[in-house]
């Protein structure tokens, strides 16, 4: 999850605080999708595609070695 996002900070706030309180203090790394590139293309990998999700909250990415 791009949970660098101000859409998801604002649903996870909602969740946090209504349904999902057990999820309350849980642990997030607020990540935005290019250091989340920078972390697979430093670890070895090369970026095949990049697909967004949930309105852009969401970040899958196809891989090759």
């Amino acid at each position: 999850m791009d949970s660098d996002s101000l859409l998801f900070r604002l649903v996870w706030f909602i969740w946090e605080n209504s349904k999902g309180k057990i999820w309350k203090g849980a642990h997030l790394h607020p990540f935005h999708h290019t250091e989340l590139e920078k972390l697979i293309q430093d670890s070895g990998f090369k970026i095949k595609d990049k697909i967004f999700s949930f309105l852009g909250m969401e970040v899958t990415f196809l891989l090759s070695k």
